[in-house]
Formats: C-alpha cells, structure tokens, sequence
C-alpha cells in the first residue's frame, strides 16, 4: 500500500451554507485539521464528517465552535481519524466569509 501526504482542504472561506469540502477517495488519515478567524468578528462554524451516501446533520458534527476575531482553533478530535472513501468533510459559517479551514493528511492507496 503507497502512502502520500497531501493538503486534503486548502485553505479556503467557510461559506454560510454547508459546503463539501473534501470527499475521500481511498482511505485517508487526518493528520492535521484547524479553524482560523482572521476578521474582526466573532463567527460560530460547523464541521461535519458526513458518511459517503449520508448528508449533514447532528449525528455526524465534528464540532461546533464559536471562534473569536484573530483565534486558531485546531479540531484535535479529527487528528488521526481516517475516512473511508466516499466519507465528506463539510461545514459552514454562521455568517459565513469570515474564517479559514484547513487539513492535510496521509492518502493510502
């Protein structure tokens, strides 16, 4: 089995309306997964680890955080999780615009 390390969510704006942001092909470790809010407000964002065939909801809520202006959140409860292929990650900003995600991780194939 080849491994390769890889940015898995580049960084990219949380939008105000669910967004996947990556979808797993082959079984994928997270090695590391962090919120930004670089603006001046406070934003609450959710992320979701959406099943493949699944959708968003309660169940399936990584976390749900309210970052204040200039914080960096990382999502330690992700680091080490693997997804199986076709598992999403998604998420969404109360407002949206405001906060940065990214992740990286090992793909396995």
């Amino acid at each position: 089995m080849a491994a390769s390390i890889a940015p898995l969510i580049e960084p990219t704006i949380v939008a105000s309306t669910v967004a996947n942001l990556f979808t797993a092909t082959v079984a994928t470790r997270i090695g590391a997964f962090s919120l930004m809010n670089p603006s001046a407000s406070t934003e609450t964002v959710t992320v979701y680890w959406v099943p493949e065939g699944g959708s968003p909801a309660t169940g399936n809520i990584v976390t749900k955080k309210t970052l204040i202006a200039g914080e960096i959140y990382p999502i330690y409860a992700m680091i080490g999780q693997t997804l199986a292929p076709g598992d999403m990650l998604q998420a969404f900003g109360a407002t949206g615009g405001l906060v940065n995600i990214f992740a990286s991780g090992t793909l396995n194939s």
